[in-house]
C-alpha cells in the first residue's frame, strides 16, 4: 500500500513537470530568441512532449488518478492549437471561391541539385523537368537553385525553364532563389536591401505577378540555415552510444541551433515589414528553417497583415517537410494573406533533395 501511494505521488510529480514543460514550450514562441537563449531548443522537443502528455492522459485515466488526469487533459486541450501545427490530423478538403482564377504554386528547396550522390546533375535536372511538367504548376519558387540554373533563367532554350517565360533570380555563391512563372512578373523587389534582401545568410526574392487583371505579391524566402554538419546531425539524431566525442559534437550542434534562431529573428523582422507594406494580396513561401513551434512562425502568422498557413493534412502523423536525418521537421511553408484562398495542399516526397516540394492551389477572394 505504501509503495502504491509513493508511486502515485511520483506519477503526479511527473505529470506536473511534463505539463509545465508542454505549456511553457507552447507559450514561449512569443519570446524572441535573443531573449530566450537556449530555451528555444524546447521548441524542437514540443511535438514529443505533447505526445508524451497524451500517453499520460491515458495512463492516469487507467490508474484513476483523477487529479493528474484532469491536469494533463486540460493542458493537452489548451495547447492543441500549437500541437495541431506539428501533429497532423486529417482535415476536410478546402474549396476555392467560385469565379476566381485558380493558380497552382509550387515551392521547393532543390539543395543545389547535389543531395543524392547516386544521381548526376543531368539526371537530377531531367527528373526535375519531368516533375515540374507533371505538377502543372503555374508558378514555381525554388530555393538553393544551383548557379548554372540561375545563369540561364529566362534565356531562350533553357530546357528546365521552357514552360515558364517569366523568371527572376537571386544569385548566391552556392545557389540562390528562382521564381518561374507562366504569368507576367511586372515588378521585382530585390535591389532595396533594407526591404527585401534579408541577410547575408538568409535571402528573399520579392516579385509582383500579374494574373488576369489582378496583382499578387510573392515572396520567395530562404531563412538562415541551421548549418549542421553530417557529424552533428548524426550526433543529435540518436542511434549511437553517447561517447564523449559524440556529446561534444551534439553540444556544438545545439549551439548552432540557438545561434540560427537568433539570426532568423533579425531576418523575420525585416520580412514582416515587407509583408505589412504590401499593397497587394501576399504569399510568402519557401524554406523557413524553423518549425511551426517557433518565434519565426508565430511572428509571421501574427502580423498586422495576417498570414494564414495553407497546410491541410490528409493523414495522421507528425508533420514533416524535411527529408534529412534529423527527427521529423516541418520547415517549408506557403503562407497567404486573407485575400488569398487556398486548396489542394500537397507535399511531394522526391529523392532529389533533403526537402519535400510543397504545392497549393489558390485564388483571390473578390
Amino acid at each position: 500500500m505504501i509503495f502504491l501511494k509513493a508511486l502515485r505521488h511520483i506519477l503526479t510529480l511527473v505529470v506536473v513537470l511534463l505539463c509545465l514543460a508542454v505549456a511553457f514550450a507552447a507559450w514561449s514562441v512569443r519570446i524572441q530568441p535573443v531573449e530566450a537563449g537556449n530555451l528555444v531548443l524546447g521548441w524542437f522537443a514540443f511535438p514529443y512532449l505533447w505526445l508524451a502528455l497524451l500517453v499520460i492522459v491515458v495512463v492516469t485515466f487507467a490508474f484513476r488518478s483523477w487529479f493528474a488526469w484532469g491536469v494533463s487533459l486540460i493542458v493537452a486541450i489548451c495547447t492543441w492549437p500549437t500541437a495541431s501545427q506539428v501533429v497532423d490530423v486529417p482535415m476536410p478538403k478546402a474549396e476555392l471561391p467560385e469565379g476566381g482564377k485558380c493558380v497552382k504554386l509550387l515551392t521547393y528547396n532543390v539543395h543545389g541539385f547535389g543531395y543524392s550522390s547516386e544521381m548526376s546533375l543531368e539526371h537530377v535536372r531531367d527528373s526535375l523537368e519531368s516533375f515540374f511538367a507533371g505538377s502543372d504548376a503555374d508558378i514555381i519558387c525554388l530555393q538553393e537553385a544551383p548557379p548554372m540554373m540561375i545563369m540561364v533563367a529566362g534565356k531562350p532554350g533553357a530546357r528546365l525553364l521552357k514552360s515558364y517565360p517569366y523568371c527572376t533570380a537571386l544569385r548566391k555563391e552556392f545557389g540562390g532563389q528562382l521564381i518561374m512563372s507562366r504569368h507576367p512578373i511586372c515588378c521585382v523587389y530585390e535591389p532595396l536591401e533594407e526591404a527585401t534582401h534579408l541577410d547575408k545568410i538568409g535571402t528573399s526574392k520579392v516579385a509582383d505577378i500579374y494574373i488576369d487583371g489582378d496583382t499578387i505579391r510573392l515572396i520567395n524566402v530562404h531563412l538562415a540555415s541551421l548549418g549542421l554538419t553530417t557529424g552533428e546531425i548524426e550526433a543529435v539524431g540518436g542511434g549511437h552510444d553517447m561517447t564523449d566525442e559524440r556529446l561534444a559534437t551534439a553540444n556544438s550542434a545545439l549551439d548552432k541551433l540557438a545561434h540560427a534562431f537568433r539570426e532568423r529573428q533579425d531576418e523575420v523582422e525585416k520580412l514582416i515589414k515587407v509583408v505589412e507594406a504590401s499593397p497587394h494580396p501576399t504569399i510568402v513561401c519557401g524554406d523557413f528553417n524553423d518549425t511551426p513551434v517557433s518565434n519565426t512562425y508565430y511572428s509571421l502568422t501574427h502580423t498586422k497583415k495576417s498570414l494564414n498557413d495553407s497546410r491541410r493534412p490528409r493523414r495522421l502523423g507528425l508533420a514533416r517537410t524535411y527529408r534529412g536525418h534529423l527527427p521529423p521537421l516541418r520547415i517549408d511553408y506557403v503562407l497567404t494573406s486573407d485575400e488569398v484562398a487556398t486548396a489542394d495542399y500537397a507535399e511531394h516526397d522526391l529523392p532529389l533533395s533533403d526537402h519535400k516540394a510543397v504545392s497549393v492551389s489558390f485564388a483571390l477572394r473578390k
